[in-house]
């Protein structure tokens, strides 16, 4: 879903925020804190909690796959996830183009993904129910992908989050910036700027 209606954006700032992956534990859902997450992988993890509640990385991809089905049909997997940052990957099979390299419309959607997953990640820390959708983007294809990729998404200015979640109380309906870097063999490959509308707290 596209937003397009005019709404409040909180002041943009350039300072930005440190990355600080959970690697496979997802600190947003439905579990009580002490719960055993559900894995990513077959070790263990450690479940990192925010706010009382922890759920790791599964849960997040599978309500990307229920509430999203394209992002399964791309073969989109949670890498990491937490306050700081959501990072995604997807294969190149199911994403080709017809030069062997990642569909440009493919590489949009999963930054995309990615960039919602945060946004909705950070409501839910903040226990407020909100639909999110994207208003706008612009997106930076910098070099062919030949393979698999990852999508990484981080609300750059440490201090707009806190900003929005004011307006959003306010008024029911804020706008927060996202940027979205694409990596290919740790190099980066594109990036996506783009704003996320929430709509009710």
């Amino acid at each position: 879903m596209v937003l397009s209606d005019k709404v409040e954006t909180p002041e943009k700032h350039s300072s930005p925020s440190l990355l600080s992956l959970a690697p496979c534990a997802l600190e947003i859902g439905r579990l009580p804190l002490g719960s055993p997450a559900l894995r990513c992988s077959a070790a263990e993890t450690e479940v990192l909690p925010y706010r009382g509640v922890a759920v790791d990385c599964r849960e997040l991809e599978e309500y990307l796959y229920e509430q999203i089905p394209l992002s399964k049909t791309m073969g989109v997997q949670v890498l990491n996830a937490g306050w700081d940052g959501v990072q995604l990957t997807a294969p190149l099979q199911p994403n080709i183009n017809h030069q062997d390299t990642v569909f440009g419309g493919s590489m949009s959607a999963v930054a995309i993904l990615a960039g919602w997953a945060l946004v909705y990640v950070r409501l839910r820390q903040e226990g407020i129910q909100s639909s999110v959708v994207i208003q706008r983007n612009t997106m930076n294809y910098d070099r062919p992908i030949p393979g698999e990729f990852t999508a990484l998404s981080t609300v750059e200015d440490s201090t707009a989050w806190q900003r929005f979640v004011k307006v959003l109380k306010r008024k029911n309906r804020a706008r927060i910036p996202v940027a979205v870097r694409l990596f290919f063999e740790g190099q980066s490959a594109g990036l996506l700027e783009g704003d996320f509308v929430a709509i009710g707290a």
